[in-house]
């Protein structure tokens, strides 16, 4: 994290390129009160009116919501850069942090109370109290069912026809698994720490 802010670039176009941004920019604090607003009309909806369910989710990510399916509650910083493939569908309690994007495949299930977090804060205190922060990008493939209770960290990516479950930190190809229980954190010049029982 040695590297030095400059005014070059928007603080959007910081924290979607991967690099040290201000979260508190105006910009982006707005566009995450609009995130919260409609989430709250979203999350608070009578479940029986369909037709008002999907005109507020297809505000939070636009006509992608045709051919997704989201149960209540469902929160996000900002909606605007989440992917989502054909057939998706998520149980309740789904939390997505997409301060970087998060793309889904096609087919995908999440499971409830899963969390799938973009944003990372540097590791030094002396940098973290400055407010600087960076996103990493999430990537979930064509098939992939994420167990309830999972949590995607920044970085990973999870290919097809996978079920995941608790923490996971690393990216994982198509075939294997992951180490129950393991977790790890990616540090900048991909440095990582981990741990497992």
């Amino acid at each position: 994290m040695a590297e030095k802010p400059t005014q070059k670039m928007s603080q959007r176009e910081r924290m979607l390129a991967g690099l040290l941004y201000n979260a508190a920019d105006r910009e982006l604090c707005e566009a995450r009160i609009r995130a919260k607003h409609l989430t709250y009309l979203y999350n608070t909806c009578d479940p029986a009116d369909m037709e008002k369910r999907a005109a507020i989710m297809k505000e939070i990510i636009g006509e992608q919501a045709e051919h997704t399916w989201i149960e209540a509650r469902f929160y996000c910083d900002y909606g605007t850069n989440i992917e989502f493939g054909d057939n998706f569908y998520s149980n309740v309690h789904f939390t997505v942090l997409d301060c970087a994007k998060v793309t889904f495949g096609h087919d995908v299930m999440i499971g409830p109370n899963v969390d799938i977090y973009t944003a990372g804060h540097p590791v030094h205190p002396e940098t973290r109290c400055t407010e600087w922060e960076y996103a990493m990008e999430v990537k979930i493939g064509d098939r992939v069912w994420i167990g309830g209770r999972s949590v995607i960290n920044p970085g990973v990516t999870a290919l097809t026809r996978r079920r995941t479950k608790r923490i996971i930190s690393r990216s994982c190809p198509t075939t294997g698994g992951y180490r129950q229980n393991s977790w790890a954190m990616r540090l900048p010049g991909g440095r990582r720490t981990t741990s497992a029982p």
